[in-house]
């Protein structure tokens, strides 16, 4: 594969990644909020 392919996929695969890792941040964060308050916790 040319230089210029292999840096497409690398610059893809950490967006993906980043993507993927603020998707799953933002879910667990907005759902332990409810299961807390569900416990009177938060």
């Amino acid at each position: 594969m040319s230089d210029s392919r292999v840096r497409l996929l690398r610059l893809s695969l950490f967006a993906a990644v980043y993507f993927v890792e603020g998707a799953v941040l933002t879910y667990f964060s907005a759902f332990n909020v409810l299961y807390l308050r569900s416990f009177d916790l938060s």
